[in-house]
């Protein structure tokens, strides 16, 4: 049976040229060199009434923006990724497509100005998120002075092209994490750090010129970024954006593009899940959290009461440390007779410290990254620790005066 196409048309359509395929799959490439068999592109009418396509991964959001027309759906539209590469083969005879919805049938369908139609299910189970928006609003809402700086395109090619020398001979370890680029914007200049020391090679820096406003430093993992980057034509400016030294992400926009990547740190990546598992393995289950960033302290429970603290802390470049927190008591004063029963404490603690900071009074078991195999071990120490020190919130504030 020879399916109708056109029956059941939505009342709305998209017509999409070459050119316009050609820059979403292009950056669809970029940032998965295989497509994920559920995963979707998002098209959707932006506020100045441009096309919108959106293409998103856990730490980078791409998009790419086409005139829009006055028959494009008011709402996102989600395209499964294995449709657009299929698009562009259907495309390549004629000079674009029109995209319509089967409303009965449930389907996505292609017409080509040669008259060849291809159909796929409408993407069940997924949602336009906040997430999926281009632009996000500093959740810190701080008084942070955003920096921004004004690039031409053949510098940022020479940039992107930067963040993809690898070291030859590099031996990857199960599971590594390849390196962060560290990038600044200061004195009309866009400079960049690759640090390669991990993998036994070298730090690279470079800079090109810019024009800049206000000064930052952010590091995020490049590749995908650098990837989309060299899709991009040669011609004019691009121009980066970051929200204050607390921003979640850093923009990279063209007249006709933008990207939005993640601002993370490199030893949180390396460390951060390491760190969860290696508690969950000895009971212990952190605290969600919010934020996409990978966060530095998260909390957790011991006992069904005391709320505790795991951190990570870059001591330099290459040293990493772990500590485990908890708050035994607050609102303490600085004096004399404090420290003198805190010097107590810590002269009967083993492989834990008490200290004053804040007016907080914190007991501390820390040690190098590299030794949360030995989880066990460091959490018995805390734990016994921490029974050793449970009456100070009621004894210390004695000797305050």
């Amino acid at each position: 049976m020879i399916p109708d196409f056109e029956a059941n048309c939505s009342n709305w359509r998209i017509r999409i040229s070459l050119r316009e395929i050609l820059e979403v799959h292009l950056t669809l490439s970029a940032i998965n060199q295989k497509m994920r068999p559920n995963h979707v592109v998002w098209v959707t009418k932006g506020e100045n009434g441009k096309r919108l396509w959106i293409i998103r991964d856990r730490s980078i959001l791409s998009w790419v923006t086409a005139d829009g027309e006055s028959t494009d759906p008011t709402f996102a539209l989600p395209i499964p990724e294995l449709f657009i590469e299929q698009l562009m083969e259907m495309i390549a005879g004629g000079d674009g497509i029109d995209l319509f919805c089967n409303e009965v049938e449930g389907t996505i369908v292609a017409r080509s100005d040669n008259g060849s139609y291809l159909s796929i299910d409408h993407p069940q189970n997924v949602e336009f998120k906040r997430q999926d928006l281009p632009y996000l609003g500093n959740p810190h809402r701080d008084e942070s002075t955003p920096a921004i700086a004004t690039v031409g395109m053949l510098d940022i090619v020479q940039f992107a092209k930067f963040l993809f020398k690898f070291p030859s001979g590099v031996d990857w370890p199960p599971n590594d994490v390849m390196p962060f680029v560290a990038m600044a914007l200061d004195k009309d200049t866009l400079a960049w750090t690759m640090d390669w020391r991990r993998q036994d090679s070298y730090r690279f820096t470079g800079s090109v010129p810019a024009n800049t406003v206000g000064a930052i430093t952010a590091t995020f993992y490049p590749y995908q970024m650098a990837a989309v980057l060299l899709t991009k034509d040669r011609d004019g400016d691009a121009h980066i954006f970051i929200d204050g030294e607390n921003a979640e992400y850093a923009y990279f926009v063209g007249d006709d593009w933008g990207i939005r990547i993640l601002l993370d740190a490199e030893y949180l990546a390396r460390w951060n899940h390491k760190v969860v598992r290696e508690l969950k393995n000895v009971g212990v289950d952190v605290d969600n959290w919010k934020s996409q960033q990978i966060p530095s302290f998260m909390t957790f429970t011991l006992n069904q009461s005391d709320l505790c603290y795991v951190s990570l802390h870059e001591l330099d470049d290459l040293s990493v440390t772990v500590r485990l927190t908890a708050i035994l008591s607050d609102d303490v004063p600085e004096s004399l007779g404090v420290y003198g029963e805190i010097n107590k404490l810590n002269d009967a603690l083993v492989g834990a410290r008490v200290s004053l900071r804040d007016g907080e009074v914190r007991l501390v078991v820390e040690f190098p990254a590299e030794g949360i195999t030995n989880m066990t071990a460091h959490m018995s120490t805390f734990t016994k620790a921490l029974a050793q020190c449970k009456d100070v919130h009621s004894f210390l504030p004695l000797f305050a005066g």
